[in-house]
C-alpha cells in the first residue's frame, strides 16, 4: 500500500499574511496621514484666521496696506510654527482662485503675491474686506511613503470685514483742530450768493467745514468701471458723496503731515486705502448741498437726498422744494433716564424742549436749542446721553478732524486727518424773495432775504422756478463719542484705538466672514 506525505500551504499563507499586513499598513497609513492632514489643516486655518484678523486690526490702527501685508506674514509664520518666506507667498506656491478685487501685487505691496487681496464690503465700501490664502503647506507622511506618496498638501483661507458703526461713510467735509462738542460749524457755498446768506450762516456759527475731494474708489453703479476712481470734486459726484457718505474709509496720522493722499493712486488703481491726507477741493456749490441733502440727483444712477431718507411724523412736517425732510430735533433723542436735573441742569432743560415748533412755543423751542449745545459743551454730560434711535437719524454722520486750524486755499494739498468726530446736521439756509414760499415756523428773514430751516420747525420752503431751488448753506453740531448710545449695544459706539502713539476714535468693527 502506498503512502503519501501531507501537503502544506505554508507558502501560500505567508503570502496572504504579507498581503494582509500590506493592506493593514496601507489602512494605517491612510488613517495616520488623514489625522496628520486634519491637524495640519486645522493649524493652517488658525493661521489664516489670525493673519486676517491681524491685517484688519493693522488697517484700522495704521491704515497702511503694506503694514497689513507684513502683519499677515508675521502671524502666518508665528501660528504655523515654521518660517514662511516671501518666495513661499509668491506664485505658484500660493494661488487663490477666490481672490478679491485687488491683490497685494496689484497694489504694489511686497511680496508680490496674489493670495493676499483687498475688496469692498457687501455695502460697496472700498478696502473694507481683506482675504488671506496661506501658501501650500506640505506635511511629511509617516506610512504613506511606503506607498510612494511623499507628503500631504494643505492650505486654508480667511476673510475679515471692517463694519461701520454708523449707517454710512464719512461726510465729505471736516472740522478744524480743537473742534469742541456743542460747537456749530457751517458748510458754506463757494458759488452761492454773497452776504447776507453765507454771512448769516457764519454769524450764528463757528468757522466752517473744510471740504475736500472725496473721490470714489468703487464703481458708483455696478457694471460701470468708468465711475471708479472718479474725482469727487466734480459737483455731481460731490453731491452724491454728501448724500451717501464716502465709499472708502479715511485713516489718521498722529502728526502732520500724513503719508497717504486720498486718490493718489487714481485713476489707475483705487487707493491708497485709508488715506490720511485730503486735497482741499474747490468748495461746495449750492447745487452740491441742495442735491446732496434734499433733492437728490443722478450720478451714475439715481439717488435721494440724505435728509429725505427718514421722517418722523410725530415731530412735525417740514418740506423744502417739495421734498419732505427729517424734522426731528437733536434734544428729542436725549435719554431722560440718564439726566439728573441737579447734576445736568443744561441737559435737563434741553430734554424738556418741545418735539416741534408749532408757532406757539417759539421761546421754549429756542431755549431747548441753546441748552442742547450748552449741554454738549459743558463737560458735564451723561455717558450715553442719547437713545439708540439717534443711529436712525439721517442727520448723524462722522467727519474728520484736521491737524489744520483753518481752511486751506482751494484745491490745495493737504488737510491731515488727526481724528474723527460725530456730527448732527442742523440748519439749512436758502435765498428768499417775492416769489418764494417760506411759511409755518420756518425763519423768514425779509430784511436779509433768507429762509432758514432748523429741525423741529414746521412748514415749507419752496419756489416754483426749479432753477432757483438752491440751498445756500448748512450747518452741523459737533458731538462726542461719549454721548452716543452704546451701553447695551457697545459695538455701535465709536471705539478708542491707539495709532502711532495717539488715541483716535475709530468707527469700525472687525469680524471674520469666511
Amino acid at each position: 500500500m502506498l503512502s503519501t506525505k501531507p501537503q502544506t500551504d505554508g507558502g501560500v499563507s505567508a503570502i496572504l499574511v504579507a498581503m494582509a499586513l500590506l493592506v493593514l499598513m496601507g489602512f494605517a497609513a491612510i488613517a495616520v496621514d488623514y489625522g496628520l492632514g486634519i491637524n495640519e489643516r486645522r493649524q493652517d486655518q488658525t493661521a489664516a484666521d489670525n493673519a486676517a484678523l491681524a491685517a484688519g486690526v493693522e488697517m484700522i490702527v495704521s491704515g497702511d496696506g503694506q503694514a497689513a501685508v507684513d502683519a499677515i506674514k508675521t502671524y502666518t509664520t508665528d501660528n504655523l510654527g515654521r518660517p514662511v518666506s516671501d518666495a513661499d507667498w509668491e506664485s505658484p506656491n500660493c494661488v487663490d482662485p477666490n481672490q478679491l478685487e485687488l491683490t497685494a501685487e496689484e497694489l504694489g505691496y511686497a511680496p508680490d503675491v496674489e493670495c493676499i487681496s483687498f475688496g469692498p464690503s457687501a455695502s460697496g465700501i472700498a478696502f473694507r474686506r481683506i482675504r488671506v490664502r496661506i501658501p501650500d503647506q506640505t506635511t511629511d507622511s509617516v506610512f504613506s511613503q511606503l506607498l510612494g506618496a511623499s507628503g500631504l498638501v494643505t492650505a486654508a483661507a480667511a476673510e475679515v470685514e471692517l463694519d461701520s458703526t454708523l449707517a454710512s461713510g464719512a461726510f465729505p467735509a471736516g472740522v478744524f483742530l480743537g473742534a469742541g462738542a456743542g460747537q456749530e460749524f457751517c458748510i458754506k457755498s463757494s458759488t452761492g450768493p454773497a452776504p447776507p446768506n453765507s454771512a448769516q450762516c457764519g454769524t450764528s456759527t463757528t468757522g466752517d467745514f473744510g471740504n475736500f475731494k472725496p473721490y470714489f474708489y468703487t464703481e458708483v453703479a455696478p457694471g460701470n468701471p468708468s465711475s471708479q476712481c472718479s474725482d469727487g470734486n466734480a459737483p455731481a459726484a460731490l453731491a452724491r458723496a454728501m448724500a451717501d457718505g464716502m465709499d472708502h474709509d479715511l485713516g489718521t496720522t498722529p502728526t502732520a503731515p500724513g503719508s497717504r493722499v486720498n486718490g493718489a493712486s487714481c485713476p489707475g488703481t483705487a487707493g491708497p486705502p485709508f488715506p490720511n491726507q485730503l486735497d482741499s477741493g474747490g468748495g461746495y456749490s449750492n447745487n452740491d448741498i441742495t442735491n446732496g441733502l434734499v433733492k437728490g440727483g443722478t450720478y451714475d444712477g439715481a439717488y435721494s437726498g440724505r435728509l429725505t431718507r427718514k421722517t418722523w411724523p410725530s415731530y412735525g412736517t417740514a418740506s423744502i422744494f417739495g421734498e419732505e425732510i427729517d424734522n426731528r430735533p437733536l434734544w428729542t433723542y436725549i435719554d431722560t433716564a440718564v439726566v439728573d436735573p441737579t447734576l445736568h441742569p443744561l441737559c435737563d432743560v434741553a430734554a424738556s424742549g418741545p418735539d416741534s415748533n408749532d408757532g406757539t412755543n417759539e421761546a421754549e423751542f429756542i431755549a431747548a436749542q441753546t441748552a442742547m449745545k450748552s449741554c454738549l459743551a459743558s463737560g458735564n454730560v451723561p455717558f450715553d446721553l442719547f437713545v439708540d434711535e439717534l443711529y436712525e437719524s439721517p442727520r448723524l454722520t462722522i467727519v474728520p478732524e484736521y491737524h489744520q486750524l483753518a481752511p486751506l486755499p482751494s484745491n490745495a494739498c493737504c488737510y491731515d486727518v488727526k481724528d474723527f468726530v460725530p456730527v448732527f446736521i442742523e440748519a439749512l439756509w436758502t435765498a428768499n424773495g417775492n416769489q418764494w414760499t417760506c411759511d409755518g415756523t420756518m425763519i423768514n428773514d425779509t430784511v436779509d432775504n433768507f429762509c432758514k430751516h432748523e429741525p423741529g420747525r414746521t412748514g415749507q420752503i419752496n419756489i416754483g422756478a426749479s432753477g432757483q431751488q438752491k440751498i445756500d448753506s448748512a450747518s452741523a453740531i459737533v458731538l462726542s463719542c461719549e454721548v452716543l448710545p452704546g451701553v447695551d449695544d457697545p459695538e455701535q459706539k465709536c471705539r478708542k484705538v491707539g495709532s502711532g502713539g495717539a488715541v483716535v476714535d475709530i468707527f469700525l468693527n472687525l469680524f471674520l466672514v469666511k
